[in-house]
């Protein structure tokens, strides 16, 4: 994500459209103006080597999505959409899923009370943001999206941009089996396996983890595309709240079985990494969160990863159990145990074609 403000200042203050209209430049008039310079009439957009570095999608990638249960007619009528529209050459969910985007936030000049003022606004503001996909820099789209303003914005006006903030793109592959143990975990928890999809959110730390940890990151979510994420009325389905804390906590055990964890002592250290962060949480409503205890764990787990790697042999630590200072061990199953927070009965979604995003963001 790479997020601006745009701020445009014609005069001092705002002036009255009798008396000075036709003597300056109206800078709604040339926000407007710019703002339109961004995108060509398909949608592609117009900043100079924006695209240089898109990762293209692989024609294996193509071929997936279009066996998704995905009806464009249906789409379009929940959005309220009179019609879709975005970067020709590309179909609807390559467009959300696999390509950049240009996106006016919002917009903010002149008069917009009840009624007439024939007001000359001083100033015009945008809320501009860029969605990037994997490979591009935030701060390079960062430096090409401030030249290219520069050079489209006239003289007649002053410009400010202000970077309010960014985040790297970030993806793991499908088939890795990180990915794959969260395709089982949430397959036993909400008894239909899942659809692998990219999706859209800015969540930079993830990238960080992944570089700084040099371990795969798995998003784990249960949200559904209908939830009105930053909307009036945003929620959350409780059924599948319910069954995703039990597709949770299977995802650790499944974590436990790949062969990046394949000895005791790894499996020990995996499940002490999951439950000291289960810990913080827990202590948090009391007020003993305790940032050590995940740096700790999080030494201990990399330190496992590596004995993998070179085959250094495990103890007899049993798997499947997690335990931390100030928990009970807590095996991971389906039905209530000893754990500090109670688990729930498993229940089928009602659907077989809900997609629930594992694998990638923007």
């Amino acid at each position: 994500l790479a997020y601006f403000q745009i701020d445009i200042r014609g005069t001092r203050s705002d002036l009255h459209s009798g008396s000075f209209g036709g003597a300056v430049a109206n800078p709604a008039f040339v926000l407007a103006s710019v703002l339109a310079q961004m995108k060509d009439r398909g949608g592609r957009i117009k900043i100079p080597g924006f695209y240089d570095d898109v990762r293209p999608l692989s024609d294996a990638e193509r071929a997936e999505w279009k066996k998704l249960p995905f009806n464009e007619t249906r789409y379009r009528k929940e959005l309220g959409a009179p019609k879709l529209f975005g970067e020709s050459g590309y179909t609807t969910l390559e467009r959300v899923w696999a390509r950049p985007t240009f996106e006016v936030n919002g917009l903010l000049s002149g008069f917009t009370g009840d009624g007439a003022k024939t007001v000359l606004p001083a100033v015009a503001m945008a809320k501009v943001s860029m969605r990037l996909v994997p490979n591009q820099d935030p701060q390079k789209i960062g430096d090409l999206f401030e030249a290219y303003l520069q050079k489209v914005t006239p003289k007649t006006v002053e410009l400010k941009v202000t970077r309010m903030h960014g985040g790297k793109p970030w993806i793991t592959e499908y088939d890795n089996p990180f990915v794959q143990a969260a395709g089982r975990a949430i397959e036993q928890g909400f008894g239909q396996p899942p659809v692998f999809c990219r999706e859209g959110g800015s969540i930079p730390v993830v990238s960080t983890f992944q570089e700084e940890l040099q371990v795969p990151a798995v998003l784990f979510g249960v949200g559904l595309p209908d939830e009105n994420a930053h909307a009036p009325n945003e929620k959350l389905d409780l059924g599948n709240f319910h069954n995703g804390i039990i597709a949770s906590a299977v995802l650790y055990d499944e974590i436990a079985k790949t062969n990046e964890f394949s000895t005791d002592e790894q499996r020990h250290a995996l499940n002490v990494f999951f439950s000291r962060l289960l810990f913080c949480f827990f202590a948090e409503d009391t007020g003993i969160f305790d940032p050590g205890q995940v740096t700790s764990a999080i030494g201990s787990l990399t330190a496992a990863r590596s004995q993998s790697r070179t085959g250094t042999a495990g103890s007899s630590v049993p798997a499947g159990h997690a335990h931390a200072s100030g928990t009970r061990p807590c095996t991971l199953s389906r039905t209530p145990s000893a754990c500090r927070r109670p688990t729930v009965t498993l229940a089928a979604p009602a659907s077989s074609d809900t997609i629930v995003d594992t694998w990638s963001m923007r």
